[in-house]
Parts: structure tokens; sequence; C-alpha cells
């Protein structure tokens, strides 16, 4: 397992926006990111990471949603993990600061849901 491997989203795509293939039927989408580019990246490497240079517009939420919450709801991931192994790099601080406010959100919301599951 190499120490660090790096994905640029621009190489993907210029434009990818939705959160699967409900959102993006091209195919261009978040869980198609996250499920051919990076998991397969975090498979060989401790760390990814995904660089957000290049992009001719924002990315939208559902992209990011896509790619960062549903390794932890569809592959197995915990939070700290995703925040441990997978780093941003942009140019400027839009994608971390939106990156870790969507993750905290839905971590919020994880918990909150377990603990109405438990009265």
């Amino acid at each position: 397992m190499s120490d660090t491997v790096t994905l640029r989203i621009a190489d993907y795509s210029n434009d990818p926006w939705g959160r699967n293939d409900e959102d993006n039927a091209k195919g261009l989408n978040g869980a198609s990111f996250r499920e051919k580019h990076l998991l397969p990246a975090l498979e060989k490497s401790q760390t990814v990471i995904i660089d957000f240079n290049g992009l001719r517009d924002y990315l939208d939420s559902a992209f990011l949603g896509g790619v960062f919450v549903d390794l932890v709801k569809k592959n197995g991931f915990t939070y700290d993990q995703v925040r441990d192994r997978v780093k941003i790099h942009a140019d400027f601080q839009y994608y971390p600061l939106t990156v870790g406010k969507i993750l905290e959100l839905a971590e919020s919301e994880q918990e909150r849901l377990a603990k109405v599951a438990q009265n």
C-alpha cells in the first residue's frame, strides 16, 4: 500500500454534478467518481488527495455528498476515517470548508437518528 495518491477531479470531468445516476444519467456524478476512482485509490493508498483545481464551475453539494458522505453510508467507512484518509487540495477554501460542513452535518444527523432509534 502506497502512502499517498492524488486524484484530480478535472481529469474525470471538468463539470461533474449530482449525487448519482438518478441526478446525472451521464455517469459524471459523485457516486461514479467515488466508485470508479476514490474507492480503488483508497484500496491502494493510505491517503488520497482530491484535487479540486481546474474545474469549469463549482461542484454542487449533491456531488460532494455522493463522494464523501456515501463513503460512510454505502462503503462502511467512519466519518473519522474519511477525514483522516481523504484530503482536499484546492486553491481556495470553498471546497475544504464545504466538504467539512457536509461531513459535520451528516455525522450529526446520523447521531440524532441513532438516539431516536434508541428511544
